[in-house]
């Protein structure tokens, strides 16, 4: 092995090794409970967001926010995690009145997703 050789990282693991572990991960138990957690936990999450909206409690509205921003993309929800970015950036700024429109944006999605919880679930 040639000097320059020895200084490369190790190679990646392949795309199809890649996808095994993930489809694996994503129908573990462990995932699964996950998910269900989020579909409790959501409405919950909403409602009090949407009372720090109403207080305009900026600092709780850019916690609960960020909050579900990150939950958001960890779910694999985009749209949540964009509306919940725009929110935080307004209540950052203040903007009342675009807080309440991002706010009521995220209520009709959440809701949205709720139901297509339901329905999944059967």
């Amino acid at each position: 092995m040639t000097n320059e050789q020895s200084k490369q990282p190790p190679a990646a693991e392949t795309d199809i090794e890649a996808s095994k572990k993930s489809k694996s991960f994503y129908s573990s138990p462990r995932y699964l409970a996950i998910v269900e957690r989020f579909k409790q936990q959501l409405p919950e999450m909403v409602k009090e967001l949407s009372e720090a909206v109403r207080t305009e409690d900026w600092e709780r509205v850019k916690d609960k926010s960020h909050e579900l921003k990150g939950i958001g993309g960890a779910m694999g929800f985009p749209q949540i995690t964009e509306i919940a970015r725009q929110m935080y950036t307004h209540a950052s700024d203040e903007n009342y009145d675009h807080v309440t429109l991002t706010c009521a944006e995220l209520e009709k999605e959440c809701q949205s997703l709720v139901q297509s919880f339901k329905q999944v679930d059967g």
